[in-house]
């Protein structure tokens, strides 16, 4: 089980017009949520204390791009209709993620406040 989101939590937002069976089986997509979250993992693990994020406190940043990477993975994979979303846009999204992701990791930088405020 992943930390950042479930399966089910990528049916909302901009992402509300799919629904569960237009992708696949739950364990190919959860799958996709768990790649997404070791993805996010890699490039900020040397600058925040990933194991510190339970399901309750992560930060609202790492559930946007894990679901953007979920469903970026998902499509990819083929278990969603090609004509849903348009490549060149899925690309897009991918490329906003990692640019990002880039950022966050940043050793040069002052860190990004990822504290969650409830």
């Amino acid at each position: 089980m992943s930390t950042y989101i479930t399966y089910t939590s990528i049916f909302t937002g901009r992402f509300s017009q799919f629904t569960f069976t237009s992708f696949g089986n739950t364990a190919t997509v959860q799958e996709c949520v768990n790649d997404g979250e070791a993805e996010i993992n890699g490039y900020i693990s040397q600058r925040y204390d990933v194991a510190g994020f339970t399901t309750t406190n992560v930060p609202p940043l790492l559930e946007k791009l894990n679901k953007e990477l979920a469903v970026y993975y998902v499509m990819r994979s083929g278990m969603l209709d090609d004509n849903a979303v348009s490549s060149d846009a899925l690309e897009k999204i991918y490329e906003s993620v990692l640019r990002t992701l880039e950022r966050l990791s940043g050793q040069d930088k002052p860190e990004i406040d990822l504290t969650y405020d409830s």
